[in-house]
């Protein structure tokens, strides 16, 4: 977990969503940041966010979707092709 990481989250609290709050935010000393941060799991302010899912490279996983013939010929729902 990356300081820079949890001052984004800090920044993202909904009870805190402001402009002002935003620039006390980064002008916090990393310190400060942590010291929130785990202040603010504590309470339940916020779910820590998820990590992306990586695959046995350390690649992240991108799933794909296939396309359906709609995607193809979009004039088949009316939809006008220019």
């Amino acid at each position: 977990m990356d300081v820079s990481w949890m001052r984004e989250h800090v920044k993202k609290c909904p009870k805190y969503d402001t402009e002002s709050w935003h620039v006390k935010v980064d002008s916090m000393s990393d310190n400060q940041i942590i010291a929130i941060y785990k202040s603010f799991l504590q309470k339940g302010l916020f779910r820590p966010l998820k990590k992306a899912k990586k695959d046995i490279f350390g690649e992240p996983i991108i799933k794909f979707t296939q396309p359906t013939l709609f995607d193809i010929y979009p004039e088949a729902m009316g939809r006008k092709v220019r």
